[in-house]
């Protein structure tokens, strides 16, 4: 859990140093572990759409986003 709250305080912090990957949905590697945090900068807004396996198709994030 400490690895998710890493990648989650690295958004909190520089919340653009994450290149958008598609139509403005950024994603977080979180380290050591095949997971990812998908999330959208909202004009002053972190929002967070999904923590998923790498391995998860992404067309599932188009319903959440």
């Amino acid at each position: 859990m400490r690895r998710v709250d890493a990648a989650f305080a690295s958004i909190a912090d520089h919340p653009e140093l994450f290149p958008p990957i598609h139509r403005g949905l950024r994603r977080v590697l979180v380290r050591r572990f095949p997971y990812a945090g998908f999330y959208r900068i909202d004009a002053q807004t972190v929002r967070v759409i999904a923590v998923l396996h790498t391995a998860m198709n992404l067309n599932r994030l188009e319903d959440r986003s």
